[in-house]
């Protein structure tokens, strides 16, 4: 394993600390996937870099690296966590006052909010990558009044009994179908 190849991988390896797989293909090309570097660095045909000297090699990962790193500063935050993946549809909680609700009543009482949150790719049915699919291809007419989803929404599938609670001026009142108990994708 003292090859040009291997040379390269580990000098690789050494700079990014991120060597996770090493497979050889039928092509007899060495294929290594870099994980945990930035933007999961793929060096798919790493014998194009025989030719190099290791300063030179250095040099380009280097460089390489601080490209993406440069690139990742400019991106806004949502960006980012975007391609950390999106959480599946699931129940969450937050304790605001009931006049946070937005219900119009004005009370300092805290409650706990029940909502739900997260995608549903999952749950996708042949309806919705037909939508989508002809949304794509301008095959339905895009209104700007009216928007088709296509796919489904994570949505209350029940909700928590009543809530109950005491405005700032004494006064009881007790609201429906207000916080979620269970979440689904619909």
């Amino acid at each position: 394993m003292n090859s040009p190849q291997w040379k390269a991988v580990e000098l690789i390896h050494s700079i990014t600390g991120a060597l996770s797989e090493v497979t050889h293909r039928q092509t007899g090309f060495l294929y290594v996937t870099l994980m945990n570097a930035p933007s999961f660095i793929l060096c798919s045909v790493i014998h194009i870099f025989q030719s190099f000297t290791e300063g030179e090699l250095k040099q380009v990962i280097s460089a390489l690296v601080e490209r993406k790193a440069r690139r990742d500063a400019k991106l806004g935050k949502r960006t980012k966590r975007a391609k950390n993946g999106a959480k599946p549809c699931s129940l969450r909680d937050v304790e605001v006052t009931v006049s946070q609700l937005g219900l119009g009543y004005i009370s300092d009482e805290i409650v706990l909010f029940r909502y739900c949150s997260g995608k549903c790719t999952a749950s996708r049915r042949n309806y919705d990558m037909t939508l989508a699919f002809m949304k794509r291809e301008r095959l339905l007419m895009r209104d700007s009044k009216v928007k088709a989803r296509h796919s489904p929404c994570c949505r209350p599938t029940a909700y928590e009994p009543d809530i109950s609670f005491l405005d700032n001026l004494n006064r009881y009142h007790t609201i429906h179908d207000v916080s979620a108990l269970e979440c689904g994708c619909i």
